[in-house]
């Protein structure tokens, strides 16, 4: 085998045009033809700069889940209805909000609509109207926001007239998370939830706002984690602006969101190992550890990327040996990276493609 090194040369094609742009690098451009080798590889995915987010983003969907159980009696409630408040008076007249309510039972308060002023202070009056009673349907209510969003798709389908929106979609649930009414246990809700967000052509995550100091953290952080969202604690009033503008800001700094990776050997290669983890900034579960694959093909959930964010996702190559030597490029690792181009607000596809030469002596391609 030959010695691994640490120098990368492009040697790779992307012809997709899309907002990302994906190159794969190896250490080398040729390899002997009659020895098997051991060959580094990185696929490297780069967002490009969003400058004027708000001008060039995509219009948002978000339907709002709110608790008003008898457990959020008081200051909590209070913060959600301010929360609430302030989240509207964000939203542009292109964006869409629903509301839904829940305690013992589930109630769609206010329908899912474009928030020109009129229906901002619709929304805003409903919200301030809202008071604790009850048990909490925290499961109904997640599940009832899923299906406006399954019924809005419908609708769209069904109809001739209507074309597809396009739009970032996110479910925002602000509870204290003491589910007891319903399903209540959070190895239950996530299927259940999931479920519901597969049935969706766009990508829904699941954001979560704990209130109060007894809010179930492992309930909120669980359901946030599982659905590609984030969970925030907001402790105070003065903490409202900075954890839904931390939210509604990580959405318009998206440049892609649920990445897809699929990786392909090309003939007489395998993937031995994928190297270290791929963190990004809000992504925390990915670990730095070395995934054994030995396979032909490796796939990875990437989740979001965001304006500027650079992946590095190295793998190890066994490239098995040839009868005879080629002057021709031959494919050794294919890259298939799929997604939600927020900035262009559509789904997209796009593959890229490394090769080395196969000769009579390695080389290694200086060129950057």
């Amino acid at each position: 085998m030959e010695t691994l090194t640490q120098q990368f040369s492009r040697l790779s094609s992307n012809e997709s045009g899309q907002t990302l742009s994906v190159d794969i690098n190896t250490e080398v451009s040729h390899l002997k033809y009659d020895v098997s080798h051991e060959i580094l590889a990185m696929v490297t995915i780069k967002a490009p700069l969003c400058e004027n987010l708000e001008s060039q983003r995509a219009a948002l969907d978000l339907v709002a889940v709110l608790d008003r159980s008898g457990s959020m009696n008081g200051e909590k409630l209070e913060m959600v209805k301010n929360s609430m408040v302030f989240a509207i008076s964000q939203l542009r007249a292109d964006d869409r909000l629903a509301i839904v309510m829940f305690d013992t039972n589930v109630e769609v308060l206010f329908e899912l609509k474009l928030m020109d002023g009129k229906n901002k202070q619709e929304a805003t009056e409903l919200v301030k109207s809202l008071s604790a009673k009850d048990m909490t349907a925290l499961a109904g209510g997640l599940f009832q926001g899923l299906e406006i969003l399954i019924k809005d798709q419908e609708q769209v389908s069904s109809s001739t007239n209507v074309s597809e929106r396009k739009a970032v979609t996110s479910i925002l649930l602000f509870t204290d998370g003491q589910a007891n009414q319903g399903l209540t246990k959070l190895e239950e809700i996530i299927p259940e939830m999931n479920s519901r967000r597969d049935k969706l052509n766009r990508v829904s995550n699941v954001f979560c706002f704990g209130y109060g100091s007894d809010h179930t953290v492992e309930m909120l952080k669980g359901l946030s984690d599982s659905a590609g969202g984030m969970y925030y604690y907001v402790e105070n009033e003065e903490n409202i602006a900075s954890a839904f503008g931390d939210c509604i800001g990580g959405l318009l700094s998206v440049a892609a969101q649920n990445l897809q990776l699929k990786l392909e050997a090309g003939p007489g290669v395998q993937i031995k190992k994928v190297l270290g983890g791929t963190l990004n900034k809000n992504n925390l579960r990915s670990q730095n550890k070395d995934v054994e694959v030995n396979s032909k093909n490796f796939e990875k959930e990437l989740g979001d990327i965001y304006s500027e964010e650079e992946r590095n996702i190295v793998c190890l190559l066994e490239v098995s040996k040839m009868e005879e030597a080629s002057r021709e490029s031959k494919e050794v690792l294919i890259c298939e990276l799929s997604g939600f181009d927020v900035l262009k607000a559509d789904p997209f596809k796009t593959r890229t493609v490394c090769t080395i030469v196969r000769g009579e002596e390695p080389k290694t391609d200086t060129k950057k």
